[in-house]
């Protein structure tokens, strides 16, 4: 098998041919500018959350836009989400292998609360609240060697006021990961399919026996409302982003190691709101460059534009969601973190340098002027929603 993973210098190489931080086509550009626009004030402050280590090892939260200050939390977080009863307060769980959760502030950067997994339950680094605020869903595992069941999902649902588990069903398949709630309640959750193995090391996995899938749940009696699979039964479904329409867009990891060729799959998928799923397109060197790992996925609402990260491939690529067409690339090292600044309307990309870059949808120029740079911080994979302070 020939080896597809490129170096650094190839990567101009492989996304030759592709816009780099240049405008769409001009139709589709009309189409994406007629949408509603946000009202800007640029006095505004802006804050995010991530998961963050310092230079020195420690690992929790960065919180608000201009701190640069890693809070330490324990254990190294992954997925964040903003909490519904106030806007700055933000959830972030445990990176893969998990065992807790910590709800934090943004505007102090303090710790205000935290929770851990239930016995022989991991949690798998993302969770989303009720429509009510009052529960939140926690991607999870069995963890018990013992149990025949070891490695298959679990939704585990919290009281948000008392932190205590009320109640778990099944996420759909084994290895949920991200999970979101859509506009009408129903819960999407992203399984990535890859069982463990018998190894003391909890983040050994069987990739040979993957059974990877995108689920609709009904969040309060976890019945199965639809399962999708794709056609490559390597590429493991991990992180998702709903559009304006209800369309789930799907950043895909190819488990290349039990494979046996190196030809290029496809690394962006997207259910419709009518249950269509299939594969976005782009070339076969924009893959290959990705070296089979995207990172985040993040729908900007208001241009339908998905913004995808790859931090093997040193890129962000950016699709239209209702058309499937591809709008182009940026390039920036590491990059993995994705946010859309309500204040500039823009994408936001963060890396492992400490780096916060920002990115029009429409022309995918960068807003040089609001770039920020964060000494000593490594940003982790996920960023939070903006937050507007007062």
């Amino acid at each position: 098998m020939k080896n597809i993973y490129l170096k650094r210098r190839q990567i101009l190489q492989g996304l030759a041919g592709l816009p780099l931080a240049a405008s769409p086509a001009i139709g589709l550009a009309a189409a994406i500018t007629g949408t509603a626009t946000r009202s800007v004030n640029r006095a505004e402050k802006e804050a995010w959350a991530s998961a963050a280590t310092q230079v020195n090892g420690d690992a929790g939260f960065i919180a608000g836009g201009s701190s640069a200050t890693v809070t330490p939390a324990g254990f190294r977080g992954h997925g964040v989400v903003l909490c519904p009863d106030n806007t700055t307060h933000a959830l972030m769980m445990a990176r893969r292998p998990g065992y807790e959760g910590v709800i934090f502030d943004l505007s102090s950067a303090k710790e205000l609360r935290r929770f851990p997994a239930p016995e022989k339950r991991q949690f798998q680094g993302h969770a989303v609240f009720s429509q009510d605020g009052q529960e939140i869903y926690v991607a999870a595992t069995v963890d018990d060697f013992h149990d025949p069941q070891n490695g298959q999902g679990r939704i585990c649902v919290f009281d948000y006021d008392s932190l205590k588990l009320v109640r778990e069903f099944d996420s759909g398949g084994p290895e949920p990961h991200e999970l979101l709630l859509r506009s009408d309640g129903v819960l999407v959750v992203a399984n990535g399919g890859l069982m463990p193995s018998a190894s003391l090391d909890k983040r050994t996995t069987l990739a040979d026996r993957m059974a990877s899938s995108l689920v609709l749940l009904n969040p309060d009696m976890g019945e199965l409302i639809s399962q999708h699979r794709l056609a490559e039964e390597k590429a493991s479904i991990r992180h998702i982003s709903l559009s304006a329409d209800g369309s789930v867009v799907a950043a895909l990891q190819v488990q290349r190691q039990v494979m046996s060729d190196s030809e290029p799959r496809p690394l962006v998928a997207k259910l419709t709101a009518q249950g269509e799923f299939g594969y976005l397109d782009a070339p076969d060197n924009l893959w290959l460059t990705a070296q089979d790992y995207m990172g985040s996925v993040v729908v900007d609402p208001l241009t339908d534009v998905a913004a995808v990260t790859t931090p093997k491939g040193n890129f962000a690529a950016f699709w239209h969601v209702g058309s499937g067409k591809l709008l182009g690339a940026f390039q920036m090292f590491d990059v993995c973190g994705l946010a859309v600044s309500q204040v500039h309307q823009c994408f936001v990309l963060s890396n492992s340098a400490g780096e916060l870059r920002y990115v029009d949808p429409v022309t995918l120029k960068e807003h040089r002027d609001l770039y920020q740079s964060f000494p000593g911080v490594r940003f982790d994979n996920h960023m939070s929603q903006s937050v507007v302070l007062s």
